[in-house]
């Protein structure tokens, strides 16, 4: 790092055997030069040029790294799917950490995305998702430990499937919309078993149990950390203000919590409502 270097010289391709490559943020690399770096197991980069990263991406079958950065503004649509068919391709990686923003334009074949078996960290920032891709599910990673994900619309079942991750200990969904998640059956041995760190930055996800009875070992019981979103009208509207209530499951991470952070939404809310509100979470 503090290099001064803006762009590694195309000669950067003649090293074929090079197993890591990292460039500080500053330091740009041509696709022309990655494509070449066919054993590259490790790689930490800010590609040149995005369009043509992402498809010279997928020929690096060695990647068990990949740390990035990707401002996708100004590219179409192709870039994004260009993007998730090389990730596809990468079977060996365990590790994909894409940083930068997305299009603000949602993906909307998230059918055909099925993630690496073998990935255990997953951080997609210059993406949002319509739904949530089928290939996030136990059967397909079971050793996904971390999760970074934007998802316009989060349904009750994406939830449960999350839930049964065996390994999931981070969990970050930044979703545009409000949402009631509904779990109305109880899996065997519970949801969210060692999460560890749950974020929903921009949205209230709730869980509602419909009268199912759960333990305090059931959902979360190991939570540590809780970050969320929340309109005070939509707590007055659902009849929640309590932090009981907030989640649907009163003693979620009751004896592993140290830390929690709310952002409430006042507009249009009443005072006391809001007082309300702010003594329900003290």
């Amino acid at each position: 790092s503090g290099t001064g270097i803006q762009e590694l010289p195309e000669s950067v391709g003649l090293l074929t055997k090079l197993l890591s490559l990292r460039a500080n943020e500053g330091t740009r690399v041509s696709a022309g030069s990655i494509v070449k770096l066919t054993s590259l197991q490790e790689m930490w980069i800010c590609p040149a040029d995005i369009s043509q990263f992402v498809k010279v991406l997928g020929k690096l079958r060695e990647l068990r790294v990949l740390h990035t950065s990707l401002f996708t503004h100004g590219q179409d649509e192709r870039t994004d799917r260009d993007l998730l068919e090389s990730l596809q391709n990468l079977h060996k990686i365990h590790t994909i950490d894409i940083g930068g923003s997305s299009r603000m334009k949602s993906v909307m074949w998230e059918a055909g995305f099925t993630s690496p078996r073998r990935l255990r960290h997953l951080r997609l920032r210059s993406l949002v998702f319509y739904r949530m891709p089928v290939g996030i599910n136990p059967l397909l990673l079971p050793n996904l430990c971390y999760l970074d994900l934007q998802v316009q619309i989060v349904k009750e079942q994406d939830m449960e499937t999350l839930g049964r991750l065996p390994e999931l200990r981070h969990l970050k969904l930044c979703s545009c919309k409000t949402h009631v998640v509904s779990v109305e059956k109880a899996a065997g041995d519970g949801y969210f078993r060692k999460l560890r760190y749950f974020s929903t930055p921009c949205s209230f996800l709730r869980f509602d149990l419909h009268g199912v009875i759960c333990s305090t070992k059931t959902i979360m019981p190991r939570l540590e950390s809780l970050e969320f979103f929340v309109r005070v009208l939509f707590l007055r509207d659902a009849n929640l203000l309590g932090f009981d209530k907030l989640l649907g499951f009163g003693n979620h991470g009751r004896t592993s919590l140290r830390r929690v952070e709310a952002t409430m939404a006042c507009s249009g809310a009443r005072v006391t409502e809001v007082e309300e509100a702010e003594a329900a979470l003290a």
